[in-house]
């Protein structure tokens, strides 16, 4: 499966601009040649459709591409009204296991993992016996 790279905001909207004005002008050379693009992909496919048919159309038509139009205003205004992203994911704290507590290095005596599993199991018995 091919991965689609990300676009920044300003470089959408200009190219579904540019898309806009060449399918109101019914420049069918233009309309295919920004649709050949690889931006092209970030479209719905009813969108890109319905580029191709308005191209085809007489210059005396009425008609408007009112998905590509519908798309274009939505997107503005997700991008105008979405906060910035201010980076990477924030990681979270993971908390550690009762048994993990007591048996933090990888290298352990056999008596000393012993006495961590006695303890881990004498927590896990007063915690039962609380939670009754």
């Amino acid at each position: 499966m091919r991965r689609v790279a990300e676009v920044p905001h300003p470089a959408l909207l200009r190219y579904l601009a540019s898309l806009s004005d060449a399918v109101l002008a019914r420049d069918q050379v233009a309309v295919h040649a920004l649709l050949g693009r690889a931006i092209a992909s970030h479209l719905p496919r009813a969108v890109r459709e319905e580029a191709v048919a308005h191209s085809r159309l007489a210059r005396s038509d009425l008609r408007a591409p009112i998905r590509l139009l519908r798309f274009q205003h939505r997107m503005t205004e997700l991008i105008r009204l979405s906060p910035p992203i201010q980076g990477a994911q924030l990681e979270l704290a993971l908390r550690r296991t009762r048994e993990e507590e007591y048996s933090r290095s990888v290298r352990k005596s056999e008596s000393m993992r012993a006495a961590a599993r006695e303890r881990a199991s004498e927590d896990a018995d007063r915690e039962a016996q609380n939670g009754d």
